[in-house]
């Protein structure tokens, strides 16, 4: 991280929170690292570009795990009061703690309805088999919808 620092770049993008939502850890787990890595970026002058959680298939990434990581999972929803598809749960924390910590036109948020709004039911198949990570393509369309809001930021 800190050769990256060094090397001062304008923007950094940031995809996190898809395995904090697949293993259930908590969205005040979520929010607690956001914080930590907006923050360090912000005091640096780097743009957070951050991914909002996009609609993958968090029931097929349960049903598709051995019985152990299934037990860990049910037993991390338990203590932190996840329910099985979280996504939306996850997303509205970071709105709110985006809008308390008052970061709102500090940053980028790419939106899932921005690129992908139907998540890993788009018909341009744009995830992997595991329907949790994009493929070629679908990267390909997300990384053409971060360099628009680049340059719609630069534009202002």
């Amino acid at each position: 991280m800190r050769n990256a620092i060094e090397w001062g770049p304008d923007f950094c993008f940031v995809v996190a929170g898809i395995n904090d939502s697949d293993r259930k850890m908590g969205v005040g787990y979520y929010k607690e690292n956001m914080k930590l890595i907006i923050e360090l970026l912000l005091e640096q002058h780097i743009t957070p570009i951050i991914l909002e959680i996009p609609s993958y298939n968090i029931k097929y990434s349960f049903e598709r795990r051995n019985r152990i990581v299934k037990l860990k999972y049910l037993v991390s929803m338990l203590l932190t009061w996840s329910d099985m598809d979280c996504i939306d749960e996850y997303r509205k924390a970071y709105n709110e703690f985006i809008e308390e910590q008052g970061w709102h036109d500090k940053i980028i948020t790419i939106r899932s309805d921005d690129w992908n709004p139907d998540g890993y039911k788009d018909n341009r198949n744009l995830y992997d088999e595991g329907q949790m990570h994009l493929n070629s393509k679908g990267y390909f369309v997300l990384d053409s919808c971060i360099a628009y809001k680049i340059v719609m930021q630069l534009r202002n």
